[in-house]
């Protein structure tokens, strides 16, 4: 378990009471008896990560614009929307930083006792550098990483994300080929991973 200490050095002003002056003002009282120094430590304690210290709150799910099918060779190629970030809160206290890595599994569709796989050549996820605020620039993130069916890192937190921090909402596109799509609804999954340094 990680300990980050702060030791916090303060003056320790002791007066003494009952010194006679012969001045309007009382003179500093030197030596022994005059002026001392304390301390004063506060210790935090890091949670470990396997009890709660790093975890992946929050993930993207995308879907795709509804599309016509069409004739030609050029292949499909349909924007992608998303209503949040990826959201990681990390509580060991230390400056290691976190990963965020995401594959995209085939979209599959049924209809009439028959199964269907869409002919996907790509998915690509992108996410902006966090800019929002000066602080949420600590969460960076990676330009048209595809993800399908391979992990590929999509965001980072910095060393210095300690707490709970946001990744800009992502944008995303799936390619499709032409030959062989069924005008039916395909789903799949995204599986997201956490890693507990920067990568």
């Amino acid at each position: 378990m990680k300990k980050t200490v702060l030791s916090l050095t303060l003056l320790a002003t002791i007066v003494l009471g009952g010194v006679a002056s012969t001045s309007a003002f009382a003179a500093d009282v030197q030596g022994a008896n005059g002026k001392k120094e304390g301390t004063s430590t506060v210790t935090f304690e890091g949670i470990d990560v396997n009890n709660g210290g790093l975890v992946l709150d929050k993930a993207s799910s995308i879907v795709f614009a509804t599309t016509t099918t069409g004739n030609g060779s050029a292949d499909y190629v349909i924007a992608g929307t998303s209503t949040e970030g990826i959201t990681v809160t990390d509580l060991r206290g230390g400056d290691e930083g976190w990963t965020v890595t995401a594959k995209a599994s085939d979209l599959k569709a049924s209809n009439g006792g028959n199964n269907y796989t869409l002919p996907v050549t790509s998915v690509t996820l992108t996410i902006a550098d966090s800019v929002a605020t000066k602080d949420s620039e600590k969460v960076k993130g990676a330009a048209g990483a595809d993800i399908y069916t391979a992990a590929n890192k999509i965001c980072f937190g910095q060393s210095d994300t300690n707490g709970t921090w946001s990744s800009a909402i992502p944008t995303s596109e799936i390619q499709v080929k032409k030959a062989g799509v069924k005008a039916l609804t395909y789903t799949g999954k995204i599986e997201y991973t956490l890693s507990d340094t920067i990568q």
